[in-house]
């Protein structure tokens, strides 16, 4: 059952087609529905406690953003990454990542390398155990 449908983003109403979208979203990400799998708009309907337009409208949310892709006969399914994608986030995220040192680098404050200090001592403790 979709238990934050009424939830705001950003001080916008959220629509059911919105908290529809967000749970498969979750699903799909923490493999509840892994690559491949079918998603079908009464079955899903029915085990989130919906009507079918509220699926129908975060599938097609969701096939925009990627996760899902529809054949040729209109059945949808959890998009299966490629050798490419997979390449296509890592370098992202070496891009994302690479900024964040840097102005983190630049940005940090006397706490937040204590902080640091701090972390390091516990990690040489767990990995000396």
């Amino acid at each position: 059952m979709l238990v934050a449908l009424n939830r705001t983003r950003a001080n916008l109403k959220q629509t059911l087609g919105d908290g529809v979208a967000g749970q498969l979203r979750e699903e799909i990400i923490s493999g509840d529905l892994p690559p491949g799998a079918m998603l079908a708009e009464i079955p899903t309907a029915e085990r989130l406690g919906v009507s079918r337009v509220p699926v129908r409208e975060a599938l097609l949310v969701l096939e925009r953003d990627g996760l899902l892709v529809f054949d040729e006969r209109g059945r949808c399914r959890v998009r299966t990454l490629t050798t490419r994608d997979l390449e296509e986030i890592y370098d992202a995220r070496l891009l994302l990542e690479r900024e964040s040192f840097r102005l983190a680098a630049v940005r940090h404050t006397a706490a937040q390398i204590s902080a640091m200090q701090r972390n390091i001592v516990q990690m040489e403790k767990a990995r000396s155990i």
